[in-house]
């Protein structure tokens, strides 16, 4: 449970950054370069998603985690 609690707060800080502190990635959304530039489309794409997924069997953990400790 600790676990997955820090890794959302990790998420959002991390989708804070990415908003707010990402001039370049702005830069290539306006120009059109996003999804041509592999650096550009792993930080903004892959890596979130990748993210989300974690996220996804974190929380999945922890509740087979609990629903198994109270049986």
């Amino acid at each position: 449970m600790l676990f997955a609690g820090f890794l959302d707060l990790q998420a959002l800080l991390g989708l804070l950054m990415l908003v707010f502190t990402s001039g370049l990635m702005f830069t290539a959304v306006q120009s059109g370069q996003l999804m041509s530039n592999s650096l550009y489309r792993y930080f903004s794409m892959e890596h979130s998603l990748i993210m989300l997924v974690a996220l996804a069997f974190a929380h999945i953990g922890s509740a087979q985690v609990k629903k198994a400790a109270t049986d």
